[in-house]
């Protein structure tokens, strides 16, 4: 109901009713990280955020089956670009993961506005998995949204 008023009362005013726009995706990257590795290749495809002002992240794996879970932290690194082509060179944003020591792990974080604003391009660098077992069905979600009006 308070959503047909707003509407309506936009109408009459002649503002537009918006609201915020939300669009999730996986970014395609790896599906296994070596165990005591870093990586560097099949990081997962460059996230636009054009028409978005808020980025978080979701990262889902599976330590390896039958395995002793041995307890070390995900670590995954992001660069910055205006252009994407030529992206900053001291990466400023780092994500770091601690293994809850069980053989599934979800975890999700709201990048700061002040790290993502006037920012047009975001790419995961690099994913270093600390733990001594490999991870697989690794997943990284980008969730891009827009401000609330």
């Amino acid at each position: 109901m308070k959503n047909l008023i707003t509407l309506a009362l936009g109408a009459l005013l002649g503002m537009s009713a918006m609201s915020a726009d939300y669009h999730a995706v996986s970014i395609a990257a790896t599906n296994s990280l070596t165990a005591s590795a870093t990586q560097t290749t099949g990081t997962g495809n460059v996230i636009d955020l054009k028409n978005y002002t808020r980025l978080g992240l979701q990262v889902e794996f599976i330590h390896t089956a039958g395995a002793a879970v041995a307890a070390a932290n995900c670590t995954v690194t992001l660069v910055r670009s205006a252009d994407g082509v030529t992206y900053e060179t001291t990466p400023t944003l780092t994500w770091v993961i601690p293994n809850n020591s069980t053989n599934q792990v979800v975890a999700f974080t709201n990048l700061p506005a002040a790290n993502t604003d006037a920012v047009r391009y975001i790419k995961v660098k690099s994913l270093q998995n600390g733990s001594t077992n490999a991870m697989s069905n690794f997943k990284i979600w980008a969730i891009r949204k827009t401000a609330t009006p």
